[in-house]
């Protein structure tokens, strides 16, 4: 969103730039590898998207659990699964 006067800057044309660049290549490659869906890899990496800020974000910025690590990476892994990832 621009405002009169505004200078355009790239987060307002397109808010998720790394976002855009890599879901496309994670996307074919996932249905080429399991012979899944558009759907269903949009599905996986929308989600992923969403969890880590657009691919942006590894580390959870605001953890729910009080004291804990949070979650990591694309999904956002927590506990046993952040741990065996991390293993």
């Amino acid at each position: 969103m621009t405002f009169k006067g505004a200078a355009k800057r790239k987060e307002d044309i397109d808010p998720m730039p790394y976002f855009d660049d890599i879901a496309p290549r994670y996307m074919a490659r996932l249905m080429a590898d399991f012979e899944c869906t558009a759907e269903d890899a949009a599905a996986v990496f929308g989600n992923a998207g969403h969890e880590s800020a657009g691919f942006e974000k590894l580390q959870e910025i605001k953890p729910v659990v009080p004291g804990s690590r949070g979650g990591w990476g694309w999904f956002q892994w927590t506990g046993p699964r952040r741990r065996q990832m991390e293993a």
